[in-house]
């Protein structure tokens, strides 16, 4: 990359400008002539979704002399597909690997198939060498679940606690203590048909 005078930040911006989904319009639609009989939609496919798409994202142009960069024009790019959600971009000769989650896809499933993906490939590795996961976000996913095991746990313990405090009955306290993990296993039930 320094040979084409080429940073990971103008990889990065040619990435996010030219990996858009926007609205591209219509033709035929006033401020047109009234002869005009069609009005057209235009549909453009803004987001990258193959590794040929990917390899032909111009990163850089030189107005001088004409020429432009792609991620295709270096050797040492590596795109994987691998058999976990991710999509791999990697550069070779012990440069940083950047691992991005495919669109819909379940970050704790990806990050458990990276971690063990990383686990046997270290069995391969020379003595000396090693890796190194300077920033994952998977931390805060879990962090996140497990408060909300744990709200719903105490907020049903907190319901059974004041119903049976004023009705005093254990027959009465059983029905909110049910309905309770009925009604949310029915909402997600719902939520993924």
């Amino acid at each position: 990359m320094a040979g084409y005078n080429l940073t990971p930040q103008d990889v990065i911006s040619a990435l996010n400008a030219q990996n858009v989904q926007v609205a591209a319009g219509s033709a035929g639609v006033p401020p047109q002539l009234k002869t005009q009989t069609f009005e057209l939609g235009i549909l453009v496919n803004g987001r990258l979704s193959k590794v040929s798409d990917f390899e032909n994202v111009i990163v850089k142009t030189v107005p001088a002399t004409g020429n432009w960069f792609t991620l295709k024009m270096w050797q040492g790019w590596n795109w994987v597909n691998l058999p976990f959600p991710a999509i791999l971009l990697s550069m070779e000769n012990g440069l940083p690997a950047c691992l991005f989650t495919r669109l819909r896809s379940n970050a704790l499933e990806t990050a458990n198939g990276i971690y063990k993906v990383l686990a046997q490939l270290k069995k391969s590795f020379p003595s000396d060498v090693d890796y190194n996961i300077p920033f994952e976000s998977v931390t805060v996913v879990k962090v996140s679940m497990n408060d909300v095991v744990v709200t719903l746990l105490k907020a049903l313990g907190l319901v059974a606690l004041v119903v049976f405090l004023f009705l005093q009955s254990p027959r009465s306290t059983l029905i909110p203590v049910l309905a309770i993990p009925v009604s949310i296993l029915g909402t997600f039930i719902f939520s993924f048909l």
